[in-house]
């Protein structure tokens, strides 16, 4: 989580919430992808952590009762470490 929001403070390259974590997956740019407990019965999320378990990503799962899990829920849930930026 830390990795995280040092990319998002400094333009590194990452995304956040499901639609730009999609993208990054379907651009195969996706290195690890954290999620928070809450989200993982949705099935559009349950498909994106598919996707990026096939190209070897690294999935993270964060606890909503820890302060980096309800970070993470302020801003969608889910975010991605990207290996390159995309845009």
């Amino acid at each position: 989580m830390e990795e995280l929001l040092k990319r998002m403070a400094g333009n590194g390259p990452a995304a956040y919430g499901v639609d730009e974590v999609t993208t990054a997956v379907q651009y195969g740019a996706v290195s690890d992808v954290l999620v928070v407990d809450t989200k993982i019965s949705e099935d559009a999320i349950n498909r994106l952590l598919e996707s990026a378990d096939e190209m070897r990503a690294t999935i993270t799962v964060f606890s909503s009762e820890f302060e980096p899990g309800k970070q993470l829920d302020a801003i969608g849930g889910i975010a991605a470490i990207l290996r390159f930026p995309i845009q």
